[in-house]
């Protein structure tokens, strides 16, 4: 074998070193941890105006609406708004209410608030649900392997909205952040997370998020090009009923054509009723 050869191969081996030990190092245990810590994001807490529970299909046992309860008895929030959500054809905060009630928790003080679909909530619409509220500041409650992306979805440095959202993230038992790769559950939920963290960034680096202003622009372009659209059906259409004319007026001449005096009469009434099949003379909306 030449050097060049065994340059080669030496190359080669050093190479599978690097990736075996670059493996080894992210799947320690101490470099998972730090990922799943990399997700968590807490606000400092102040009392507030009111408290937002979104909706977790994960969330089982109803954990975030418990310390939801636990906030408001200790005067962190007036108000306790849930996102609502029908299962089996029943409203979720029928439920909440009946969780509020064991705890002795006002039902009044419980609120639904339908917040769409995230690619689900609409977190615009959410903020300006809870400024026309009146609400200065609101907690919102969410599991902490979550609170990375809320913190991003509903920071208010950027905005000039009058409302400070604060997320407080709330340890859950389904999710065992010291030993994640090890439970089954622990890794769906994470996996997601980095889905929908992964698609928040995508859809800010693309442009798909620019705030209320852009999207009036593409409601406007929209509209514009429905219009446009219509104007060209419409031509589409006079143009085909000006083909009619043409074919019915040169199918009659030559039937005709050896009777020029029936033609004489028969041809005006024919070509009317040509023009009326065509829709030509009529309104197109």
């Amino acid at each position: 074998m030449n050097n060049g050869g065994k340059a080669g191969c030496g190359c080669l081996i050093f190479i599978l070193i690097v990736i075996m030990v670059a493996t080894g190092v992210f799947m320690h245990p101490l470099t998972l941890r730090f990922i799943a810590n990399q997700f968590r994001y807490e606000d400092k807490i102040f009392p507030s105006s009111a408290i937002f529970v979104p909706r977790f299909q994960e969330d089982k046992a109803g954990e975030l609406y418990v310390e939801a309860f636990r906030d408001y008895w200790a005067g962190n929030g007036k108000v306790i708004w849930i996102e609502d959500e029908k299962i089996l054809g029943m409203s979720i905060i029928e439920m909440i209410h009946g969780m509020a009630k064991a705890r002795n928790v006002r039902e009044d003080a419980v609120r639904r608030l339908e917040v769409g679909s995230e690619q689900g909530a609409d977190i615009v619409r959410i903020k300006e649900r809870f400024e026309r509220l009146g609400c200065t500041k609101v907690i919102i409650l969410v599991p902490e392997y979550a609170s990375r992306r809320f913190h991003l979805l509903y920071d208010s440095s950027g905005d000039d909205g009058r409302t400070i959202f604060l997320v407080k993230p709330v340890s859950v038992s389904y999710f065992k952040k010291e030993t994640w790769w090890k439970d089954p559950m622990s890794r769906h939920v994470l996996a997601n997370e980095i889905r929908a963290a992964g698609s928040y960034f995508l859809r800010r680096f693309t442009g798909g998020s620019k705030g209320r202003e852009g999207q009036e622009r593409r409601d406007g372009r929209d509209e514009r090009q429905k219009g446009l659209l219509t104007r060209m059906s419409t031509d589409g259409l006079r143009i085909k009923a000006d083909e009619g004319m043409f074919v019915s007026a040169i199918a009659i001449d030559r039937a005709m054509a050896f009777t020029p005096c029936r033609f004489a009469v028969w041809c005006p009434c024919r070509l009317k009723s040509a023009w009326g099949l065509t829709g030509y003379g009529r309104s197109i909306s």
